[in-house]
């Protein structure tokens, strides 16, 4: 028995001991068959910094297999066990660094998630999963993720979409060190911004739709992008079906009208992006030039109606912003150069079109440089925004006398003080009355050669923002406007609504130039009421004549008008004027001598001089003669005749054997 109990005993003893080492094998089964792997990739629209990324599971996102956040550079590496054959990579918040793919001051926060679905890479040494985040992985993801193609069909719609291989797996793609892929994405993010929308996310469905519809057919290449045929009013009208909310009947009516001119910029844009790894700084800085006259272009859309937009004008205002902006960023250093120094360079190019932007260059690049001078010693919002505004509305001949007026700590107090409370009731009746408050204080500095004092802030402020008449005229105009502009999301507006709005725009224009020089009183309430009636009416009949030319030549005429607001209105007086303009402006339209644009800016400005240099009455028009004075005359080159050879064969007629002229 105890020779039983014995065997028993060696028995359990070495079947315990064979279990520890079976047990120590097995561990050692599990590591070589699950090792421990580094997802690592580039979250590129332009490189994402500070992005949170999660890695997920493909099924279920909240299954998160590890987290981190991309470098400087854009860039993510975590390591993860038991990391499945596909996973997602989720991307979110962070900063883009943009075209110029540097950290510094131009840099915007990244507005929609991004996302990727990833193969696991099991063909290297070393481990490393490879997952690259961006725009177009966006995409492929999206179209999984709605359940509307598999993984490899929805890939193969968006390479076909954009002129990629067949077969490119996008995530496999780095596009910190593929031109072609980081010209799609940048041109992805650009579609998102050039439609008009309140919510990135819903254009960048619709953008998406769009592509799985096979409705967009575009060719990426290292040198640039071919969207001729791209339809941006289909993208549009997709974005709205998807949220009436975020985009309106008239912004898709906008689009539809200068789609043109607005894909000629993105092509122009797209064209100058390339990756960092072999970006100079010279090539950084084309690209930030190219992109900035894009958004102020985009900017200048939302704040035109549709009538008001015209071609010549749009393509003339960017051309200038690119060689302001260059101007300026040759001037200064280009990782200080912000979204607020963009904005200061659009509104004094807008407020100078008429004039040849190689010649106020050095003007502009000074003003820049002073404006940073005077904000340093405030961050104070309101002051900065009165400070730019005074800067926009004084000439570019007088900015040394701003800097002398505004370079001063007691004069900066006294724009706190008198700013300190709320202005007028929204955000527009404050930007309109603090426009009209800054020109008025610019006028002030030009009389007094920058020699101003406080009390001269407090008297500018009485007459403009503080006063009564004054903001109860701007809130009706405005009160109206935003009314329409609600109604204009779900609905065609009439043409009494339109010519309300482009009235009320024309009201606001002409109370700014008399403001600079004279009291707004309850008369020049009555007259701003009686101008805005016959402005309106008389667009109406415009508009119902269903003659589009003879109205975009009467808005431009109206342009052209100034009635003095201190006297009562004369609608006989007004009318004649306006016929009298209206030919004026036709004969300059169909003048192909002169340069269109160039001429009525500068018309507009001679005008505006009358009653503010001069302090003119009554209704400001001009003569035949000042018309001409104004004209900007188009610089033709001289044709250039070539000669080509001809290829000769032995049974050509004599005749065709003659070399080929042409004049170019």
């Amino acid at each position: 028995m105890k020779k039983f109990i014995s065997i028993i005993t060696i028995f359990m003893i070495s079947m315990f001991f064979s279990s520890c080492g079976s047990s120590s094998n097995s561990s050692a089964e599990v590591e070589e068959v699950t090792p421990l792997y580094q997802a690592v990739g580039s979250v590129v629209d332009g490189p994402i910094y500070n992005a949170k990324v999660d890695i997920v599971d493909i099924n279920d996102s909240s299954k998160i297999y590890a987290s981190t956040t991309t470098d400087e550079n854009g860039r993510y590496s975590v390591p993860i066990e038991n990391l499945p054959l596909v996973y997602r990579v989720l991307v979110y918040d962070g900063q883009d660094s943009g075209v110029d793919g540097e950290i510094n001051s131009n840099d915007e926060a990244q507005p929609f998630t991004m996302s990727a679905i990833v193969h696991r890479d099991d063909s290297n040494e070393s481990n490393d999963s490879v997952g690259h985040v961006s725009p177009a992985t966006t995409m492929v993801d999206s179209i999984v993720e709605d359940g509307a193609l598999p993984f490899e069909e929805a890939t193969e719609v968006v390479n076909d979409s954009f002129g990629l291989e067949s077969g490119t797996d996008l995530s496999k793609e780095d596009p910190l060190k593929n031109d072609v892929v980081n010209k799609l994405n940048n041109l992805i993010a650009l579609l998102t911004k050039a439609i008009p929308s309140t919510n990135r996310t819903v254009v960048f469905k619709s953008v998406v739709t769009t592509v799985l519809k096979k409705k967009i057919k575009i060719k990426v290449t290292n040198t640039g992008i071919d969207i001729k045929d791209l339809n941006l009013t289909d993208i549009a009208t997709t974005a709205r079906g998807l949220s009436h909310d975020d985009i309106s009947l008239e912004d898709i009516e906008k689009l539809g009208k200068i789609e043109i001119v607005l894909k000629t910029k993105i092509t122009k844009t797209i064209k100058t992006v390339r990756v960092v790894s072999t970006i100079t700084p010279e090539q950084q800085k084309e690209a930030v030039v190219a992109k900035s006259a894009l958004e102020e272009l985009l900017k200048e859309i939302q704040n035109k109606e549709v009538d008001e937009l015209n071609i010549d004008e749009l393509t003339h205002l960017v051309d200038n912003l690119e060689v302001g902006i260059r101007a300026v960023l040759d001037g200064t250093d280009l990782n200080t150069s912000g979204p607020d120094d963009i904005d200061f360079i659009g509104l004094m190019v807008r407020e100078n079109l008429a004039k040849d932007p190689l010649n106020y260059k050095v003007n502009l690049v000074k003003a820049m440089k002073d404006y940073k001078v005077v904000t340093k010693k405030t961050t104070n919002l309101k002051v900065k925004k009165v400070i730019k505004l005074v800067y926009k509305n004084s000439s570019l001949d007088n900015l040394d006398n701003v800097l002398k007026s505004l370079n001063n700590d007691n004069i900066l107090d006294e724009l706190l003080r008198t700013l300190s409370g709320d202005i007028g009731e929204n955000n527009e009746t404050e930007d309109i009355l603090s426009d009209m408050f800054a020109s008025r204080l610019a006028k002030n500095i030009d009389d007094n050669n920058g020699s101003i004092e406080p009390k001269n802030i407090t008297e500018n402020a009485n007459e403009t923002i503080l006063n009564p008449i004054l903001v109860e005229t701007v809130e009706t105009r405005v009160e109206m406007k935003t009314k329409i502009k609600v109604k204009a999301k779900n609905t065609k507006l009439t043409y009494k609504e339109k010519s309300q709005v482009i009235a009320g725009k024309k009201v606001i224009s002409d109370m700014k130039v008399n403001i600079k020089i004279r009291t707004f009183t309850e008369v020049s309430k009555q007259t701003t009421d009686d101008l805005f009636d016959d402005v309106s009416n008389s667009l109406e009949s415009s508009y119902e004549d269903d003659n589009m030319d003879t109205l975009l030549d009467q808005i431009k005429a109206l342009e052209l008008l100034i009635a003095d607001l201190s006297q009562p209105f004369n609608a006989v007086e007004y009318k004649e004027a306006t016929t009298t303009t209206i030919r004026i402006v036709e004969t300059i339209r169909l003048d192909t001598t002169i340069d269109p644009v160039v001429t009525i800016e500068n018309i507009k400005t001679l005008i505006q001089t009358k009653i503010i240099i001069q302090g003119e009455t009554g209704l400001i028009t001009i003569s035949e003669d000042e018309v001409k004075e104004s004209e900007e005359k188009l610089v033709l080159p001289e044709p250039v005749s070539i000669t080509l050879p001809q290829p000769i064969l032995d049974s050509m007629p004599e005749e065709f054997k003659t070399p080929i002229e042409l004049n170019i």
